[in-house]
């Protein structure tokens, strides 16, 4: 599986969807980790300045939009106030093992 260009194209997916609201898009997992078989899926995390009802239809469309329809894709949705409501040792999965994609979580932690 060509990981990269899946993640660029998830990326650019999240760019057209939501513009300049995503704040943070990381990978993680297995894949992020070079440790990945093929029955790996590839797991993403993107924080939005906030979440409205009709973001969660528009994050389901670009995962579907992924090669595959998004089979192999495993993901955190969240907002900025779900990220802070996250105990912190759910938080670490931001920075230990975590490829960053697209902004940071500085600021956001």
């Amino acid at each position: 599986m060509a990981v990269d260009r899946w993640l660029a194209a998830f990326l650019d997916g999240l760019r057209e969807a939501f513009g300049e609201r995503p704040l943070f898009v990381g990978h993680h997992g297995s894949w992020a980790r070079g440790e990945a078989t093929p029955e790996s899926d590839i797991d993403t995390m993107v924080i939005l300045d906030h979440i409205a009802p009709e973001d969660l239809a528009a994050y389901r469309a670009v995962v579907d939009a992924m090669p595959e329809g998004g089979r192999d894709a495993s993901g955190l949705f969240d907002s900025i106030a779900e990220v802070r409501a996250k105990p912190r040792s759910e938080r670490l999965q931001y920075f230990h093992g975590c490829k960053v994609l697209h902004g940071t979580v500085d600021g956001i932690l």
